[in-house]
């Protein structure tokens, strides 16, 4: 059973998907590959805490994925 709340949230999910869909259709490739760069270092910033605070491991395509960024520079 949904409470309001949960319908609410739901809603709120929909809104914010459609927002930032209409955003990434309006940028040129480039900056869809920015905004997708911003995404993964927020994704792993999100495992790197997750697993600091006793969580599951980092996956190892991720540890990859870190040591590849810097590699090259």
């Amino acid at each position: 059973m949904n409470t309001n709340f949960e319908k609410e949230a739901i809603e709120d999910l929909k809104r914010r998907k459609e927002n930032f869909r209409k955003f990434t259709r309006s940028l040129s490739a480039t900056e869809k590959i920015q905004q997708l760069e911003l995404l993964q270092m927020h994704y792993y910033e999100l495992l790197k805490a997750r697993e600091k605070n006793g969580g599951r491991p980092i996956p190892e395509k991720w540890r990859k994925w870190q040591k590849a960024r810097f590699e090259n520079s």
